[in-house]
């Protein structure tokens, strides 16, 4: 019952409404561009976004008590299936949830890319997210050059024409 009652602060305190947004992929018209993460995954390893520039990536916020976040996670799995050969990544950070919770679970989900957690909800604050989900598009350089609110098919026809653009764009 606890659970329940922590949704609506967190609500509040972060100003995020879950599932409510276009649910299209945008242009990123945005001026924010450090586009930089220095975060734990959920077994407690370190991860930093800017280690590696060989890849395009999906930088996806979310929570476990979003429904229209769970719902698109496996269209993510399956997005990363496609573009395994690829230069691409998935990093799914999940806002403001403790890591026992998150662990609980990605042990009922099959998702095969990395989630780390923004425990305090700063990362999702410094990417000016308000919305749960909130997707960003990020080519090689780091710049952020598109932008998804709201649940979407990250398997789509059209997902996968973005993505492979700015795949083939660096090579």
């Amino acid at each position: 019952m606890m659970y329940f009652r922590f949704i609506p602060v967190l609500l509040l305190s972060l100003h995020i409404i879950p599932g409510e947004g276009s649910g299209a992929i945008a242009p990123y018209t945005g001026i924010y561009q450090d586009a930089d993460i220095h975060a734990q995954d959920v077994n407690g390893h370190i991860y930093n976004l800017t280690a590696d520039r060989n890849k395009v990536i999906l930088v996806n916020f979310w929570a476990s008590w979003c429904v229209p976040c769970v719902t698109e996670m496996p269209s993510m799995n399956e997005l990363v299936n496609r573009l395994r050969e690829q230069s691409f990544e998935v990093l799914a950070i999940n806002v403001s949830e403790p890591a026992n919770r998150v662990k609980t679970f990605l042990s009922h989900m099959d998702i095969d890319f990395t989630v780390l957690l923004d425990k305090n909800a700063q990362i999702s604050k410094d990417w000016k997210v308000k919305v749960l989900p909130t997707s960003f598009i990020l080519d090689t350089d780091r710049k952020i050059r598109y932008k998804a609110v709201g649940a979407i098919r990250w398997d789509s026809d059209e997902s996968l024409d973005i993505i492979r653009n700015l795949i083939d764009e660096q090579k």
